[in-house]
């Protein structure tokens, strides 16, 4: 990977799995991450050992429910009052977990790994409008 130094990332699922590994390659290579988790203490707990692994890493949580649409447009809106966000990477996604519905009545599996990356897409784009950046999901 290149020197990123200068550009913002929002990592989604950046806790564990490959949500984790993105977050640690990119601070590795200079790269502002916000790392957007439902759990904010993992988040933190997340953010202090990139921190401690990479002096100087700029790495910060914001909490957002995926689940909850209106918490990502939230999340949108505070990140952008905030700073410009070059890269959108949606890794965020759940399996296996028994049927239920989220507040606004969408069955989990769907909110998590399709209406949540298609918000959040959406939600980012409009506020990047005219300035450069990009959004990724796996």
């Amino acid at each position: 990977m290149t020197d990123q130094q200068g550009r913002t990332f929002v990592v989604t699922g950046a806790t564990s799995g490959l949500g984790l590994v993105t977050a640690r390659e990119l601070a590795a290579h200079g790269a502002r991450v916000l790392l957007a988790v439902r759990d904010a203490p993992r988040g933190d707990e997340v953010a202090a050992s990139l921190r401690s692994a990479y002096p100087g890493a700029d790495v910060e949580v914001r909490q957002v429910d995926l689940l909850n649409l209106r918490s990502i447009r939230r999340a949108a809106e505070d990140i952008d009052e905030e700073e410009a966000v070059d890269v959108l990477i949606n890794n965020a996604g759940i399996s296996m977990v028994e049927h239920s519905v989220t507040e606004q009545g969408a069955e989990r599996h769907l909110a998590a790994n399709h209406l949540a990356t298609s918000r959040s897409r959406r939600c980012w784009n409009r506020r990047c409008a005219g300035r450069r950046h990009r959004a990724w999901s796996p």
